[in-house]
């Protein structure tokens, strides 16, 4: 009698809720940071699955191995000048593509949509802004929503959102709470990143 064919198990790192990005929110990023890219190579939310989380499912993950390696040779990548900060979508794409690190063609499809304008000069931002103004805009937004608001990037609603978004309909302006969220989530995240540099964590 043959044998039923063994049914193929699911990875425990991909089992985590919400461990899987959106594809059209990472893609249109403004950047990313070195932990976002690993993670978004392999279709990974950063925000839910951050590298202390892969960390702990290493001995039982080959996604967590994975995401681990990509984010070393990111670093590294870094510590050379292959690639700099802050890092944009596209850059990290065409970089990727010599190494090879294959990213999720819905992501790539995402980035390639993303008006030439966000993404031509590596040093501005997509509004014309310098990219330190844009990095200091977001280290104080990160750090106001991390202190004053608790904000947890994982979570799909945050008191956070709706703070945000009062304050701009009180002026008159209009913002939608999805768009709210991600700049939230951005800021959390170079925040989080700039620590993790200066600490070497």
């Amino acid at each position: 009698m043959a044998k039923a064919p063994r049914k193929r198990q699911r990875d425990p790192l991909l089992e985590i809720p919400g461990a899987r990005v959106n594809p059209i929110h990472a893609g249109q990023s403004r950047f990313w940071t070195a932990a976002s890219a690993a993670a978004n190579s392999l279709g990974l939310d950063h925000s839910t699955v951050p590298p202390e989380i892969a960390e702990r499912y290493r001995t039982v993950s080959a996604c967590a191995r994975e995401y681990l390696r990509r984010l070393q040779i990111i670093q590294g990548a870094l510590v050379v000048g292959e690639l700099v900060e802050p890092l944009r979508p596209v850059a990290v794409l065409r970089w990727a593509a010599q190494i090879p690190i294959e990213f999720p063609k819905r992501i790539t499809s995402a980035v390639k949509d993303v008006p030439l304008a966000r993404s031509a000069n590596a040093s501005a931002s997509p509004l014309g802004v310098d990219a330190r103004v844009h990095q200091s805009a977001l280290f104080i937004l990160g750090s106001i929503a991390i202190d004053e608001w608790d904000f947890n990037p994982a979570a799909a609603r945050n008191q956070a959102t709706g703070k945000v978004r009062g304050a701009v309909e009180r002026r008159g302006l209009r913002i939608d709470e999805q768009t709210i969220l991600d700049r939230l989530r951005e800021a959390h995240e170079v925040v989080r990143a700039a620590i993790e540099k200066k600490t070497g964590g």
